[in-house]
């Protein structure tokens, strides 16, 4: 699912950001998959 795939980029691009010290960076992406909301929460 192509929103599916973006949301995981998104997250990719986030945790990237992330290990390089940028904490304040958020998920932004929206998806209809509930797992992958949860991860959203969790990481947001």
């Amino acid at each position: 699912m192509v929103t599916d795939e973006k949301f995981i980029e998104n997250v990719k691009e986030v945790m990237h950001r992330v290990e390089n010290g940028w904490f304040s960076q958020h998920i932004e992406v929206w998806t209809n998959n509930i797992g992958l909301l949860e991860l959203k929460t969790i990481v947001n």
